[in-house]
């Protein structure tokens, strides 16, 4: 029965090469790009009852700065929200690009011809998301507000000084798929090309505040171009910031108050989570759900494809020696969220496995195993920066002592990690699973494992060096912070990740589609969690999910 499995399982990984081979392709990422307005990734309110009545008009001025209306699982579901609030008595108004603001987070490489993107930007795609995304919000009744009526007469001096390269630098990296930008003249284009839009996003959203009088701003992700730069403009002016995204288990979304979740996770009050009372029934609800990601059954989108594989499989296929223990590091996508996080020890993820790797040549008490994050070739964004390319370069081979387990290859980084001495990441959230394992997790980046309690954070160098020289560590972690691990883990996975029967999963074109027969389903008391949201968003309640 095994057997039958992993071959089926190996079948299917074959498909999804084939996939990802396909997603490579721009003709066939264009002609998705072209249809998917017309999918059940943009919802279609005309074909729903309005059948809901309006409460009371309540004295809340709320502005939905979609902005890139053609990423159509966030344009939807912030219709659902923008009906929603205005169903509780809420004005809103929604804020679209109709294509004058040309790089944005909707560009990617891999769709788009880098030398056409530095000419023309998003024109080809923007002019037409936009007509779609305003019919979407005009079924609604809801105001949109067009990005090419604010860009008024005023120059950069008479607006707030903010500083927007990092958003610009963040976007051109995510555009290019890579975690550095190139000394070259078309990866500098690119960059240009988002630093000139940012400064126009932060000209067009001034506009938009100083002719409107929103108590808070909502919108999707909160960094990159140009979410990120509307919200630093919205904190200058002391506007609420409300930061949402889709999170990992189905059915739930994550939102977030004053900044983007890839923050306020790092920083959210302990207190939220320390204190929950731990009981048998919590215990098994996480292990159950912490099993399921092993293979991302109860999860949007998951890149675990592989069965269970066994120690001596492992030891096989890597050909460790299995003498020695075992410190696996984890990475993550390179260009993903390439931000500035005060508490990391380096510049850089590469920077930081560049010098573990260089430690473990010389370490000879383990063997380190790198698990190089199955996303960057199986997520949305292709990376174009490959992290066992720039070993290679850099090494010329692998060095000595030293195994990769590369994106694509069948092995469970599950197994892996437990079979693991400990472990090291730099960013990946699977730092919590791993502590909930009782394995030693070292930090060196902007995991949001950080500061909880349950891992060894470094913010220096010396500090990460000190703690490479402790491995192996050649035991677990104690019951009570083992404890401490899950208890953060149910708080993020079962009362952060806030559940919403108006959504559900899509198996194509998006994760995830809007489930609505009629408006009714969005007023208050219909939905738990939407009630959470919508109270959040109007009276600055936390976006927590406790269970009753």
């Amino acid at each position: 029965m095994i057997k039958y499995i992993n071959n089926k399982l190996s079948e299917l990984y074959k498909r999804i090469n084939l996939f990802n081979k396909l997603k490579k392709i721009r003709h066939y990422q264009f002609i998705l790009k072209k249809i998917r307005p017309f999918t059940t990734a943009r919802f279609n309110w005309k074909k729903i009852e309005h059948d809901a009545v309006h409460s009371k008009k309540i004295n809340k001025e709320i502005l939905i700065a979609t902005s890139s209306g053609g990423i159509w699982p966030c344009s939807s579901f912030e219709s659902l929200l923008a009906i929603a609030l205005k169903l509780r008595g809420a004005s809103v108004k929604v804020l679209l690009n109709d294509g004058i603001v040309e790089a944005c987070q909707e560009c990617e490489s891999y769709w788009l011809d880098e030398s056409k993107f530095i000419k023309e930007g998003n024109k080809s795609f923007c002019s037409s998301s936009y007509k779609y995304a305003k019919e979407m919000f005009d079924a609604l009744g809801i105001e949109v507000l067009n990005y090419r009526d604010f860009t008024g007469k005023k120059s950069l001096k008479d607006i707030p000084k903010i500083d927007i390269t990092e958003h610009a630098y963040a976007g051109a990296l995510r555009y290019l798929g890579r975690g550095n930008i190139k000394n070259n003249s078309l990866h500098k284009a690119v960059l240009d090309k988002f630093i000139k839009s940012s400064e126009l996003t932060r000209i067009i959203i001034t506009n938009v505040l100083e002719k409107n009088n929103f108590d808070t701003a909502l919108f999707h992700h909160g960094i990159y171009v140009p979410q990120g730069v509307i919200g630093d403009v919205c904190r200058n002016k002391n506007i609420n910031i409300v930061n949402w995204g889709p999170s990992y288990r189905k059915g739930t979304v994550l939102f977030s108050h004053n900044h983007s979740y890839h923050h306020t996770m790092q920083l959210d009050d302990n207190e939220n989570w320390s204190s929950i009372n731990w009981t048998d029934d919590k215990d098994i609800k996480l292990n159950n759900y912490l099993q399921s990601r092993r293979f991302g059954s109860n999860d949007w989108i998951s890149f675990q494809k592989v069965s269970e594989t066994s120690d001596k499989d492992i030891y096989k296929k890597l050909n460790l020696n299995s003498k020695l223990p075992i410190v696996t590091l984890l990475t993550n996508v390179i260009w993903d969220a390439q931000l500035h996080f005060k508490n990391s020890a380096f510049k850089s993820m590469l920077d930081w496995l560049f010098h573990t790797i260089e430690y473990f040549e010389k370490n000879t008490l383990a063997q380190l195993v790198i698990r190089i994050h199955p996303a960057e070739d199986l997520g949305s964004v292709p990376s174009n920066q490959s992290v066992y390319n720039e070993i290679i370069d850099r090494y010329g081979s692998i060095p000595k002592h030293i195994r990769v387990v590369r994106p694509l290859d069948i092995l469970s980084t599950y197994s892996l990690v437990e079979m693991s001495d400990s472990c090291i990441v730099f960013g990946t959230k699977m730092a919590i699973e791993i502590a909930c394992q009782g394995k030693i997790v070292i930090v060196a980046g902007d995991a949001w494992a950080r500061n909880k309690g349950f891992t060894i954070d470094v913010s220096s160098i010396d500090e990460y060096n000190n703690e490479l020289s402790l491995l192996p560590c050649r035991k677990n972690l104690d019951s009570k912070t083992i404890e401490r691990a899950k208890k953060y883990a149910y708080y993020l996975f079962f009362y952060r990740m806030i559940n919403l029967s108006s959504i559900e999963y899509s198996k194509y074109f998006s994760p995830y589609k809007l489930n609505i027969s009629k408006t009714s389903q969005l007023l208050p008391g219909k939905d738990q969690g939407l009630d959470i949201i919508c109270n959040g968003i109007l009276h600055k309640t936390e976006f927590i999910k406790y269970e009753n």
